[in-house]
């Protein structure tokens, strides 16, 4: 199987897992889905580098952060600042979720 297609599989089933945990847990979803960017990340790490012998450009955090949050294209890494904006957004949903829970646990 083509690395490609290997890329192209892992990214068609983060979207599907994406949509199932927006609907599923609305409010929890940033901490959610960022456990499973980790896991297909590292998929595709494996795919772009190969399994045994390590050879091949690996992409960056920031790239593959691009792909699977923005839909963009992996040769053009975030900047800094939209970086900076993805992490803060995404500190706020923690920061949202976390209240949601306290209040549920109330």
């Amino acid at each position: 199987m083509e690395k490609e297609e290997i890329i192209e599989k892992q990214l068609k089933l983060l979207e599907e897992i994406s949509e199932k945990a927006r609907e599923k847990w609305p409010l929890v979803y940033p901490d959610t889905i960022l456990a499973l960017y980790r896991e297909v990340n590292n998929e595709l790490r494996k795919a772009v580098e190969g399994e045994t012998d390590g050879k091949g450009k690996r992409p960056t955090f920031k790239q593959l952060s691009y792909i699977n949050d923005l839909g963009g294209d992996p040769d053009k890494p975030l900047t800094s600042k939209e970086a900076s904006e993805y992490i803060e957004e995404l500190k706020q949903h923690r920061q949202e979720s976390k209240q949601y829970k306290q209040r549920i646990d109330e």
